[in-house]
């Protein structure tokens, strides 16, 4: 064998050492996911990432590219959304599998990619050893940043390419031509990935690196040569942004024309963009491994170990000359600083001065540049231990020089051990262990080099990341039966013969009941562990009262909706501050957090919900009945709740609050059926005619309530099996403080009526869950009698929140304060592509039209007001397209309850007609004349469109060029 074939041997074995260590380490962390059969936990697996994973399998598996979605926010751009990844290729593949496993396999799929990546940059960009190499692919793939970040797929997805984008830059700016073309896809890539906070970090970390390696590196003597030379990175960086931007134009416009629209457009204030900083307490936690416990965000995870950081400052102190070691060196204590936010002045300069750096929160993310500049200098570090070529001296030296450096740093850390908060029991023990053990390791691997010192390096690194990702959530697994549409109360849910949206205003934090808890615990308690059970009862939860999101996943409407991005759009949060006074001050803010109890029928029919989901806290169940306890009525005349469809009615049951159990209470409840029938029974009669329980204040209602007054409770049965459609209660005597009315079934089941006098409602149980349900129809789209034209969104604002009227009685137009003509035809491009922010919304109406209007219908005092009957129906419902049926007996405004956003078109038999946006978020349009008509709303994406045709243009140019200059190579 030659001495070439034997080094090719050696390199092949090294390089399949290094690739197996990676897969054993991801297969130790991940092996829950890969072989357990078990998904991702996590509140943002499931109900941000799972839910749109599932509307956009769904709508690729029926061959359509979603553009809208109808499901949160009462209706948002889905595509533009960038965290959608919609464009993403790798999602692609994934389309197959179920969501909930389709995000557990993309997970799994980048982190592994992470680590490849890693290897490309160590090996081919660095030049070091397989062991460097694998040693800083575990530190990066396997250290805190991706375990804390696991449940943000997006994240982790834009993460796992930046080594990759580094290698591209590194190789371009040092005179390689190939990676000229490659640095664009992968920017492209590290865009449609879908966290453009993660790839806007990548993309520092990358100019930071072509400029200072371009500069530095050129084997050029004169400042001038090297000066001139340093413009290849610089220009490098610009064409690879340049070119990566146009292959992601398609994602690009659509998210920058929706940045626009949404609660962030015009950059997040200081004190927004600083949520989720690293507490300086935390440091230390957040930095290092604890083994056992989190920090109090998984934000804050970012270790890469404290071997990796042994090997990091062996790094630092053997190629402290090298320039790359000074600037990841930098780019590593910037990241601490920058992750600090407001603890340093650092933040609020670059909040200030740097462009981009207003656009997003949580400074703490910063810290990935810390793992990846650290897993890079553990990589010198093994370089270091690798061959031991130095002279006995050197090697001394380089030992004292790093025992040194560990010295200082963990002096720093006993300081800040020491005006931090009290760790963890055991933490602070199981660090000196640690540390113990690398010193010792590195101390003797530095006085006598050997290439199995490096391996053994990277074996610890493995070791100890693989035990520190014990507490993260990707060792916390759950069973995919959280995920799917079972149990009592998700089939009651779903029925597409039940018009209106459904709100949750549930609290998470109940128990699982008694018998639930038992069958889940027989199946799964035994197999999942401590962690993963809590995990799984939480997702169990989570599902069952459709957290934020999940509706859209289950193929539900809400007007709440959780995103942590661009949305809700700034018109969404404009209308609900109407309704809601005070609720715009947490823009993104979940709605159901506005409600202490049922909301309002003003504000239900504002949203269009005919369906509110409630945890069980406030339901009290008896031998009786069970009564709904949210609300409470003084009775002291006739009250009756009108509009109700209950069938199979056997009877009632009445709870009520006294003073003392000797107080006497008489009621008459009058029930009235469907065929108009009244039927009588009087309660709380000692006589035997109805039975009767006496409930003792301090009485359990829950795990977190109790009875704060003592009860009486009442039921009674009729002759026969009602169909109710109202109810009245009138007292006999005194005033009665009614706490809950239920009617009792035929099957044995209550169903119980909120105290609300004129409002039809029922409340179904449902194990934990209490689905309350409007009785009467639920439409999206009305013909209000009267339309109100404001001058300013302002007004309408504020007329709209005073009034009291519903928004099916009147609705608000906003006028323009100019007419279209007014604005240019680059500007109104460049605005309908988001580069420009617009002056004015979508859909105001002109001055012209206003005035031709107010003619039209005499309307001097500002109201069009319209007599007749009319009628309005939604015969065709899809996401980007709806159709409704209108009869009228003269000129109407029709008002559809969904968002008014630029891209939707309406047609009136037809013919296109302005859409204008009514009660600041909603779509109009002008019904001309009597008769009937049919209007269709579409919509389309214009900056989609364009982005498309220049990401077309742009793969060709990039495709054209690398075959000329593989053409010109070959020649």
């Amino acid at each position: 064998m030659t001495a070439v074939q034997s080094r090719l041997l050696g390199t092949r074995a090294c390089a399949l050492a290094a690739g197996a260590m990676l897969l054993a380490g991801l297969l130790a962390i991940y092996w829950q996911i890969t072989f357990g059969g078990l998904v991702l936990s996590g509140y943002d697996a499931q109900v941000y990432f799972f839910p749109y994973w599932s509307l956009a399998s769904a709508s690729f598996g029926a061959g359509r590219l979603p553009l809208w979605n109808p499901h949160v926010f009462m209706g948002v751009p889905f595509l533009a959304n960038p965290q959608a990844a919609v464009l993403y290729p790798p999602n692609w593949a994934l389309l197959p599998f179920e969501p909930a496993r389709a995000l557990s396999i993309a997970l799994v799929g980048h982190v592994a990619l992470a680590g490849v990546n890693m290897l490309a940059l160590v090996r081919s960009g660095l030049g070091l050893t397989w062991a460097a190499a694998a040693t800083a692919a575990a530190a990066f793939a396997f250290g805190g940043f991706f375990a804390g970040q696991a449940g943000h797929v997006n994240q982790v997805s834009a993460a796992a390419w930046i080594p990759l984008l580094v290698l591209a830059v590194d190789r371009g700016v040092l005179g390689s031509r190939r990676w000229w073309f490659v640095a664009p896809v992968v920017v492209a890539l590290v865009i449609l990935a879908g966290h453009p906070q993660t790839a806007f970090v990548g993309l520092v970390f990358a100019l930071l690196w072509s400029l200072v390696v371009g500069y530095c590196c050129h084997e050029v003597i004169t400042p001038r040569k090297r000066v001139f030379a340093s413009l290849r990175p610089l220009l490098m960086v610009v064409a690879s942004l340049m070119g990566g931007a146009a292959l992601a134009a398609g994602q690009i416009f659509p998210a920058l024309a929706l940045s626009r629209e949404g609660v962030r457009a015009g950059g997040l204030t200081f004190d927004e963009a600083t949520s989720f900083s690293l507490p300086t307490e935390e440091i230390l936690s957040g930095l290092l491994p604890t083994y056992m416990h989190l920090p109090s965000s998984t934000e804050f995870t970012a270790y890469v170990g404290i071997v990796g950081i042994a090997l990091a400052i062996l790094g630092v102190v053997k190629h402290w000359r090298q320039v790359r070691i000074r600037l990841l060196l930098i780019i590593a204590i910037s990241a601490i600083i920058l992750a600090l936010g407001p603890s340093t002045p650092a933040f609020g300069w670059a909040h200030a001065s740097i462009p981009g750096m207003d656009l997003f929160r949580v400074p703490a993310r910063w810290l990935l540049l810390f793992v990846l500049s650290v897993s890079l200098l553990a990589a010198y570090g093994v370089d270091a231990i690798s061959a031991g070529e130095n002279s006995r001296r050197h090697q001394l030296r380089l030992a004292v020089a790093w025992i040194a450096g560990v010295v200082l740093l963990a002096v720093m850390a006993l300081g800040l051990a020491l005006t931090q908060p009290e760790l963890p029991d055991g933490v602070a023990w199981t660090w000196a262990m640690v540390a113990v053990i690398a010193v010792c390791f590195v101390a003797g691997s530095v006085t006598r080099p050997r290439p199995v010192f490096a391996w053994t390096a990277a074996v610890l690194v493995v070791v100890e990341l693989v035990v520190a990702s014990g507490p993260s959530d990707v060792r916390a697994a759950i069973p995919v039966d959280a995920y799917d549409v079972r149990g009592r109360v998700l089939p009651q849910l779903v029925n597409p013969q039940r018009a209106g949206r459904v709100l949750s205003i549930a609290n998470p934090s109940f128990e699982i009941n008694d018998a639930d808890r038992a069958v889940l615990a027989e199946a799964w308690r035994d197999r999942l562990g401590a962690r993963s059970w809590e995990e799984f009862k939480t997702a169990w939860k989570n599902r069952d009262i459709l957290s934020p999101n999940l509706p859209m996943a289950y193929r539900l409407e809400t007007p709440d909706g959780y995103d942590g991005g661009v949305l809700p759009l700034s018109s969404h949060t404009a209308l609900r501050e109407a309704l809601i006074p005070g609720s715009s001050q947490q823009p993104d803010g979940l709605l159901m957090n506005q409600f202490d109890g049922l909301p309002s029928g003003r504000v239900l029919d504002a949203l269009s919900v005919s369906t509110i989901v409630d945890d069980r806290s406030d339901a009290f169940e008896t031998d009786l009945a069970v009564f709904d306890l949210r609300t409470r009525l003084l009775v002291n005349r006739l009250v009756e709740m009108k509009g109700l469809e209950v069938p199979d009615v056997v009877g009632v049951a009445l709870m009520a609050a006294v003073e003392s159990t000797g107080e006497e209470v008489s009621v008459r409840v009058v029930v009235t059926d469907g065929l108009g029938v009244r039927h009588e029974l009087s309660l709380f009669r000692a006589d035997g005619s109805s039975a009767i329980a006496v409930l003792e204040q301090n009485r359990g209602i829950s795990t977190r309530q109790v009875l704060v007054s003592t009860m009486l409770v009442s039921a009674g049965r009729f002759d026969g099996v009602l169909d109710v459609r109202a109810v009245a209660i009138n007292p006999e005597g005194a005033a009665v403080d009614v706490r809950g009315l239920s009617l009792l079934l035929q099957d044995g089941s209550s169903v119980g009526l909120p105290l609300r006098v004129g409002e039809g409602m029922t409340v179904e149980f449902a194990r934990d869950v209490t689905i309350t349900r409007r009785t009467r129809d639920i439409s999206r789209v009305w013909l209000p009698p009267s339309v109100r034209m404001a001058s300013t969104a302002v007004d309408a604002q504020r007329e709209l929140a005073s009034s009291g009227l519903r928004l099916s009685e009147a609705a608000w137009l906003v006028v323009a304060d100019r007419e279209p003509t007014d604005a240019g035809t680059i500007q109104v491009a460049f605005e309908d592509l988001g580069i420009l922010r617009r002056e004015e919304p979508v859909g105001l109406v002109s001055s012209g039209y206003q005035n031709q209007l107010m003619r039209d219908f005499g309307a001097a005092d500002g109201w069009l007001r319209f007599n007749g009957v009319a009628t309005a129906t939604i015969i065709d419902d899809r996401p980007e397209s709806v159709t409704v049926e209108v009869t009228t007996d003269g000129p109407r405004i029709l008002v559809l309850n969904d968002t008014m956003y630029a891209g939707w078109r309406a047609l009136v038999d037809g013919v296109p007609t302005a859409v204008w946006q009514a009660n600041l978020a909603q779509r109009a349009v002008f019904i001309p004349d009597s008769g009937e008509h049919t209007v269709t709303f579409e919509f389309s994406s214009h900056p989609l469109r364009v982005g498309l045709v220049v990401a077309a243009v742009a793969a060709g140019l990039l495709l054209t060029s690398a075959g000329l200059l593989v053409w010109r190579g070959s020649r």
